[in-house]
């Protein structure tokens, strides 16, 4: 089991370093985006960290300020880079890298705790850093990075029934994190009642859960209210996306939901707790992409992916979810069971094939190369 533990440690260990220096090489070729610039100069150092906790972010499609609190903090350090010769096209971005890296730091120490065998786990967690939504989001000056890290705090919290008061804080970042947080805790909220009352006991000790909901959710709720009363954003281009993009982009992700049922249905024949709520909160997550595409265009913004980069985290948790009971089902000779594990394998390399790892693998080798 050591040694197993020792190949988990290298196998991550060889992961981080390969996405970070991919990360930083591509991100050092690419010129910061208008919105990023605007981000730091205006909606960070234009304002002082009170004046970004009292109204928000201004210019941005989300009021709350907790990456640009952050942006504040990191240019502190902005001389100490300059001597350095760090350009800035990394410096800026080296926020999002360092936050998708913890990410998935957090996510393999959850899985080898609790769920997975640690070579599985390092590998799953590997997974989060190569997939085409990281990959991309990762060299970007947004909130888009710090998004994935504390959704994935909170959605790693389930696995120990957010026993610990500590879970309260991550509820309370996500809330400082985006606008979209409210609809996440949200859905939350409701399917952690569903799941008490379809398996008929309490998601076991539910305090600090309940508390980081209130709390986070009032957070996000006030950033929310901020946002909504700004002037609109004024993109009326139906380019810049319609309904039929939105279910073509729901459509693309498929494999999500899929997956989450397919866990969903094994928990609850399982009684198995934990996965039932990370399984529907998945599908919500998912179906929740309606009513933030409806405001989103309300507002008179725009369309665009990255707004449910959140996703994939929901993906990488099917995996593991799925991983876990392929596991159990595998020694099993019954014939029910045979297409069981057909049917995981299969809803397996569907969302392995969604996650486009492929696709990142062969961008980094071709910058290498080239």
């Amino acid at each position: 089991m050591t040694t197993m533990r020792h190949i988990s440690s290298w196998l991550f260990l060889a992961a981080t370093v390969v996405f970070m220096f991919s990360a930083f090489y591509v991100a050092e070729s690419k010129d910061l985006w208008g919105d990023e610039v605007y981000g730091i100069d205006h909606s960070a150092l234009g304002r002082s960290s009170p004046q970004l906790l009292k109204k928000g972010a201004p210019g941005q499609g989300s009021n709350s300020p907790l990456f640009y609190l952050l942006i504040r903090l990191q240019n502190k350090s902005k001389p100490l880079s300059d001597r350095l010769g760090m350009s800035p096209n990394i410096f800026w971005r080296s926020t999002s890298v360092i936050a998708m890296v913890l990410s998935a730091l957090y996510i393999w120490m959850a899985f080898r705790k609790t769920i997975l065998p640690p070579t599985l786990a390092a590998s799953v967690a590997g997974a989060l850093l190569f997939s085409r939504f990281t990959f991309d989001y990762a060299m970007e000056a947004r909130p888009y990075a710090l998004w994935v890290l504390t959704t994935a705090l909170i959605l790693s919290g389930a696995l120990s029934g957010y026993r610990s008061r500590w879970w309260i804080l991550p509820f309370v970042w996500l809330g400082f994190t985006v606008n979209a947080s409210i609809f996440q805790m949200s859905v939350m909220g409701l399917t952690s009642m569903i799941t008490c009352r379809v398996l008929h006991k309490p998601f076991r000790e539910f305090h600090s859960f309940w508390i980081g909901i209130v709390i986070g959710g009032s957070v996000a709720f006030y950033y929310s209210l901020l946002t909504l009363r700004g002037a609109p954003f004024g993109y009326t281009d139906t380019a810049w996306g319609t309904w039929p993009d939105l279910l073509r982009f729901m459509g693309h992700y498929i494999p999500l939901v899929a997956g989450s049922i397919t866990v969903g249905i094994l928990a609850y024949r399982r009684q198995d707790t934990e996965w039932l709520f990370l399984s529907l909160t998945g599908i919500g997550w998912y179906f929740m992409a309606i009513p933030m595409f409806y405001f989103t265009r309300e507002k008179g913004f725009f369309f665009t992916e990255r707004q449910y980069i959140f996703w994939i985290v929901i993906l990488v948790f099917n995996l593991a979810g799925l991983l876990t009971y392929l596991l159990q089902a595998w020694n099993d000779s019954r014939s029910e069971h045979r297409i069981t594990q057909a049917w995981l394998f299969l809803m397996l390399l569907m969302t392995l094939w969604r996650m486009d790892i492929h696709k990142v693998l062969l961008r980094i080798a071709n910058s290498w190369i080239g």
